[in-house]
């Protein structure tokens, strides 16, 4: 679990750079997830690895 309030993650297959998918989230939606420690990277990494 996130450390932190609670979170919403989406995953998105669609291919680009970090510029891009950064400033799409930003439009769209919040920002791109940031891990904060190394669970919070764990998870993400599940995450993606998932799809």
């Amino acid at each position: 679990n996130f450390t932190g309030s609670s979170k919403f993650i989406g995953i998105s297959n669609v291919l680009g750079t970090w510029l891009g998918a950064r400033n799409y989230c930003r439009q769209h939606h919040t920002d791109l997830a940031i891990s904060f420690n190394s669970t919070d990277s764990s998870y993400l990494r599940q995450l993606r690895d998932a799809q």
